[in-house]
């Protein structure tokens, strides 16, 4: 047994003789994490910006993610979620619709501005 066989599965590991690539990742320019507006959210909304990020397939900009996919990948208690995500949308970072009672989640727009690169 080999010390990686206990990391999880999607976790990206360099080595010598081979890369495991994850199966989800976001790239975040760091003009965005160090920006003043990225610097001022609350660590959990920061937290939950990068699961958004990792959630938005390739370079959609709207994505369906419930509130229970969101409890289940990151941990955080509704309440949490629930704040982060008006905080993201005050500070401009996301847009969202609510799904209703019908879809059971949230239709999500990252503004592709805090997830470009090439700025």
């Amino acid at each position: 047994m080999s010390p990686q066989d206990h990391l999880p599965e999607d976790l990206l590991i360099l080595g010598r003789s081979r890369v495991e690539r994850n199966r989800h990742f976001a790239l975040i320019p760091e003009t965005t994490l160090l920006s003043k507006q990225f610097r001022e959210l609350r660590p959990n909304s920061r937290l939950l910006f990068i699961y958004l990020a990792v959630r938005r397939k390739g370079k959609d900009a709207s994505f369906a993610y419930s509130y229970r996919e969101i409890l289940r990948d990151s941990g955080m208690v509704f309440r949490t979620i629930s704040r982060g995500i008006k905080q993201l949308a005050k500070a401009g970072f996301i847009e969202y619709e609510h799904g209703g009672l019908m879809l059971n989640h949230n239709i999500y727009y990252i503004d592709p501005g805090w997830l470009d690169v090439r700025k």
